[in-house]
């Protein structure tokens, strides 16, 4: 995972050289950018993500992860693991309230969600929100055996079984191994792979 042109800026000085480097730039899909989005920064410890599933306003959290990166000294972070959160993780609750509060104000009431929140001295607040899949759908057997049920499955069962979807409504999280995915990048130039 590779954020593209993120920059923690302290001073204007900064804020003027990222905002030169990003507007006009062809970004990593291919699209120039026409536009800069500032948003201030959250003090507070790790970046959290919640997945979940709504159906008619009901919101199902699948998994929340911990995302533990570093900054770049370039700008940007680079990723290095996220770790799968208990529901009796001190911040957990939190987390789940905040990330349904969210929801129901952007009025996503039908389908999957991937959201960041940060935990700050006044809570939780949001970074990001996306009326999607986690951008790593986790399908396979460790995260089936982790979790029990999978934010795909979730949103399958919300589509095609809603009375099976609202019987999982009332089925508490629960992990029942510990998991944690480790991020290796590589870079590829003219068919050389480098680390």
């Amino acid at each position: 995972f590779r954020s593209d042109d993120v920059f923690f800026c302290r001073d204007i000085g900064q804020l003027r050289a990222a905002w030169q480097t990003i507007l006009d730039k062809v970004n990593l899909v291919g699209i120039r950018n026409d536009a800069v989005v500032a948003q201030s920064f959250l003090e507070g410890g790790p970046n959290y993500a919640v997945n979940s599933v709504s159906l008619d306003g009901e919101h199902l959290v699948s998994d929340v992860w911990k995302f533990d990166f570093i900054e770049k000294p370039t700008g940007g972070v680079r990723f290095i693991k996220h770790r799968l959160l208990t529901g009796g993780h001190e911040y957990f609750d939190a987390l789940a309230a905040h990330n349904g509060r969210a929801l129901d104000a952007l009025g996503i009431r039908n389908g999957p969600s991937h959201s960041e929140h940060k935990c700050t001295q006044a809570g939780p607040r949001m970074i990001e929100v996306n009326a999607r899949l986690m951008g790593a759908t986790l399908e396979d057997a460790p995260f089936k055996a982790a979790l029990g049920r999978t934010q795909t499955q979730l949103t399958a069962m919300a589509v095609c079984d809603p009375a099976a979807f609202r019987r999982e409504l009332a089925r508490p999280y629960r992990v029942s191994r510990h998991l944690s995915i480790a991020w290796v990048y590589f870079n590829s130039s003219k068919g050389v792979i480098t680390g």
